[in-house]
């Protein structure tokens, strides 16, 4: 019985420490320094019971929302993407980062982006920062566009099963993960052309964002001469890190401790002068005018999306009085059409 009191009490005083930590104001000017996820989730916000605990910021909308409401904040004198979990998603949740750190630098807010092993999505959003800094012991990938297949019909064939597939279509190619082993002709073509435009943007983004930089020319053959050509960087500079710096990629090399020191000297901010994005996210709106249904998953297909309950949370919105828009967000491979 004593036990329990006493674990009790402690729990207590932990939780009063914590609210009383959690509801200290915030400085009159400071820098925020945002922990970017390992990868992008386009999920709704936090709830607010995971916002009281400082839960992790993983929702592009809400990073955005953040880094949007901090260009607006005269406390904030600058802020630290730091990126030392690399970062993965989707171009359109990389692009609406972007479109926030940009809105910071309009207002006039230094962004430094911190870097530890990226590739090159992370790459390309920091390099939207005003500075981008790599660990000395740091790496940076930079490999191109590519679309990687799996085809399984041997596989299912020493097991005894054949793949039975209606294709209407020649580019209905997504059936041949199971009565092919390589590409048809049709979706080889179709990947080609696919891959060439992304390729294309992706090298055309890098450029924009610094033209000074040493990028692979956007042919099989340059990528090959600029693969050979990094590999004798690395040897020549002594570390992966310092050929990045050398061809442009990043502009300085720093460990996070060291980075925060020179910022601090830089923006005269004290040691107390550093908030954490999930300290600094304000409370979001939990009702609104907008109702935004996610689909994810595969149409029709057990645990992906069921048509039936799709229409049921329309429906809920279309009736509800404060909603006065709503979107209907499909992030889905396909599935049934009936769907």
């Amino acid at each position: 019985m004593k036990r329990k009191i006493w674990l009790g009490a402690l729990l207590a005083l932990v939780a009063l420490a914590w609210v009383w930590w959690h509801k200290q104001a915030l400085p009159d000017r400071f820098a925020l320094w945002v922990k970017l996820p390992e990868t992008l989730s386009e999920a709704p916000p936090r709830d607010r019971w995971a916002r009281a605990l400082d839960a992790p910021i993983a929702s592009v909308h809400e990073l955005a929302f953040v880094l949007r409401r901090a260009a607006e904040d005269e406390r904030v004198m600058g802020v630290v993407l730091d990126l030392r979990r690399g970062l993965r998603g989707s171009p359109a949740a990389l692009r609406e980062l972007a479109a926030a750190v940009e809105s910071l630098r309009a207002r006039g807010k230094p962004v430094v982006a911190y870097l530890e092993a990226i590739g090159q999505g992370g790459l390309w959003l920091a390099l939207h920062a005003d500075q981008a800094v790599l660990h000395p012991m740091g790496t940076v990938s930079v490999q191109g566009v590519g679309i990687e297949r799996w085809f399984v019909r041997d596989l299912l064939a020493r097991v005894g099963v054949r793949a039975a597939v209606v294709r209407a279509g020649a580019y209905k190619s997504f059936a041949e993960t199971f009565t092919r082993t390589s590409l048809s002709p049709q979706a080889r073509a179709e990947a080609e052309r696919i891959t060439a435009r992304a390729q294309a943007w992706l090298m055309g983004e890098f450029r924009r964002l610094r033209p000074r930089a040493r990028w692979p020319e956007d042919t099989a053959y340059g990528w090959r001469q600029a693969a050979q050509a990094f590999a004798d960087a690395i040897a020549q500079h002594g570390g992966w890190a310092e050929a990045a710096k050398a061809w442009g990629w990043v502009d300085a090399l720093a460990t996070a401790e060291a980075l925060r020191a020179q910022l601090a000297e830089r923006w005269k901010l004290g040691a107390k002068d550093w908030v954490a994005a999930e300290r600094y996210a304000p409370e979001l709106p939990e009702k609104g005018d907008l109702e935004i249904v996610a689909l994810s998953g595969v149409l029709g297909a057990p645990g992906g999306v069921d048509g039936s309950e799709v229409a049921r949370l329309i429906e809920k919105a279309a009736h509800s009085p404060r909603v006065r828009a709503i979107v209907v967000r499909c992030a889905t491979g396909g599935g049934s059409a009936l769907t």
